[in-house]
């Protein structure tokens, strides 16, 4: 299935709701937003630098989970141990956030892809 693919379904399912309620077109307009962000991202992760990117930051996430596990209770008893934590999760939050940004474009493609062929 490629981009245009969906994106012709969709204009499908414009036309079919033409007189529909406008609850039911506003879902469809969202559809639409979310469908061509997804595309956008995925064709973004298809640049190799950005490739890196993501597998350096997935490595990061992995790294400070380890670390955070390992982190015992005496560590966590002191200041300094408890401000290594919150930076650890902080930075995790960060990488996460955009691995997860990639990683969602994929799966956000196929739903709404699915959600219009049941609609068509």
């Amino acid at each position: 299935m490629s981009d245009t693919d969906v994106l012709e379904k969709l204009a499908d399912l414009k036309d079919k709701l033409v007189n529909a309620p406008e609850e039911d077109k506003e879902t469809m307009y969202q559809w639409e937003k979310l469908i061509r962000k997804a595309f956008l991202v995925k064709n973004l992760y298809e640049h190799d630098a950005v490739k890196i990117i993501f597998q350096y930051f997935q490595a990061k996430v992995e790294s400070i989970n380890k670390a955070l596990q390992e982190q015992t209770a005496d560590e966590l008893a002191t200041p300094q141990g408890v401000v290594k934590r919150v930076r650890w999760e902080a930075l995790r939050e960060a990488y996460g956030s955009f691995t997860q940004i990639l990683s969602r474009a994929e799966g956000t493609i196929k739903v709404i892809n699915k959600n219009v062929d049941e609609n068509l």
